[in-house]
This record gives C-alpha cells, structure tokens and sequence, in this order.
C-alpha cells in the first residue's frame, strides 16, 4: 500500500488531460485506496472550468454550486480555498469580464522589479560609501565631526532607505 501512495504528490497536481495511460492507471489505483484523495482531485479538476466562463452570472452560479459540492466533503484546504474565492470574488468577475494572461503581467511588472533591484543595489553602495568616509573622518579626527554637508548627504540616503527618521 505504502508503494502505491509513495511519491504520488506530483502525479496528483498533474492535470487529468495530460497524463498517459500508465499514470491514469497509478492514480486510479491510488483513488481506489483513499476515497478522500479522489474527491480532492476531482474538485481540484472540476474548478478548473471556473476560469472558462465568459458571463459573470454564470461563472457566479458555477462557483456557488462548486462550493455546494464541498460543503460535506470535510476538506479544510479545499474550505480555507473556497473561503479566499469568495473574498476576490470581484477579481474574478473582472478576469471573467477582461481576460488578461499572468505571462502578460508578469512582462509588465518585471522591468518594475529589475529597476527597484538597481536603485536599492545603487542605494547600498552609496550607504557604505558614506559610512566608509565617515569612518576615516572619525579616525583622523577623532574630536571633529563630519562636515556638515557629508552629514546632510548622508542622514538624506538613510532616511530614504529607512534607517534613519528624517528629523528636522
């Protein structure tokens, strides 16, 4: 028994559609064990078509009935799902209504991470620039303070990094 349900948590988040016979058979096997696993599966590839529907009512209607069929199931992640759907239940409406892709957002909000990377890198190097010039300062002087200009600059980029409050 233990062979059979070994290793099968891939297997199990595999769409129906795309597995061969040979895996069709080991899942079958796995549904004839555990009845609790069958069901999951079969929510998990019934919600699929959630994502399909063009009119909002409809799409509405197939995800009440959807939340009907778990309702006695006694599945808490499939509950704790249900429970997130309803709470973006207008973000689902307004997918049905615009279908946009995730390939397409992600080109969108990529350059948007890739130039916040650059800035907090260019941030990081001038923080230990100036942390570097005020440790020599200390040390060649170690009674004068830091020039008031370099103590402005530098209070100013640890206040944008969030170091430092602004105090004025």
């Amino acid at each position: 028994m233990r062979g059979v349900v070994k290793g099968k948590r891939w297997l199990l988040l595999t769409r129906w559609m795309n597995l061969d016979s040979q895996k069709r058979q080991q899942l079958n096997e796995l549904f004839a064990l555990n009845r609790r696993v069958m069901k999951a599966y079969l929510l998990k590839e019934s919600l699929e078509r959630l994502w399909t529907y063009r009119y909002e009512g409809a799409m509405v209607r197939y995800l009440q009935s959807w939340i009907d069929q778990l309702r006695w199931q006694r599945l808490p992640p499939f509950q704790r799902l249900a429970q997130m759907l309803a709470d973006h239940l207008d973000g689902i409406l307004n997918y049905c209504r615009t279908k946009v892709r995730f390939g397409v957002v992600a080109t969108k909000i990529s350059p948007t991470y890739c130039s916040r990377r650059s800035a907090w890198r260019s941030q990081k190097q001038n923080l230990s620039f100036f942390r570097k010039r005020l440790k020599m300062q200390a040390t060649s002087n170690s009674c004068a303070e830091p020039k008031r200009k370099d103590r402005k600059k530098f209070t100013k980029v640890l206040t944008r990094a969030g170091i430092v409050r602004d105090v004025r």
